[in-house]
């Protein structure tokens, strides 16, 4: 938080790891085609209405063991809300984030706005997709 580099406590390590684990299940764009391969437990949990917006909600279960809400529009299907918990650091967080004003990256929709109700925003810009790329090493490798 204050640009230092420090270790992390090794009580802590744990969280941090499972925090990680989990925060894929929490991106739109790899959980739908996860969910799509039938390989994720799934549990259907009603109905709700989010910011106006009627949707169905699903239960999904995250590699942690951990719930994830999943809200999706009953009118577009795009995914419009995830609600979880996340225990990181020694202490326990619910966040839930929106997701809004999808747009067309390559013939799939993405969320180009992720707001959560702390006041957290961040703009999603994901300009193309590419299946199957060749990744560049160098680019996980420190400049020498």
């Amino acid at each position: 938080t204050d640009g230092e580099a420090k270790p992390v406590p090794p009580q802590e390590v744990a969280s941090y790891l499972i925090f990680f684990k989990d925060s894929l299940f929490r991106e739109p764009i790899w959980l739908l085609p996860a969910l799509a391969k039938g390989k994720i437990s799934v549990q259907y949990a009603g109905a709700e209405e989010v910011k106006g917006i009627p949707t169905s909600v699903l239960r999904v279960t995250q590699p942690s063991g951990k719930q994830l809400k999943i809200f999706i529009s009953k009118e577009t299907h795009y995914v419009v809300q995830f609600s979880y918990e996340i225990g990181i650091g020694g202490g326990v967080e619910n966040v839930v984030a929106f997701f809004e004003d999808y747009r067309d990256v390559d013939g799939v929709k993405v969320a180009h706005h992720r707001a959560t109700k702390n006041g957290e925003y961040r703009q999603i810009l994901i300009t193309d997709i590419e299946l199957n790329a060749e990744i560049d090493e160098a680019l996980f490798r420190p400049r020498e």
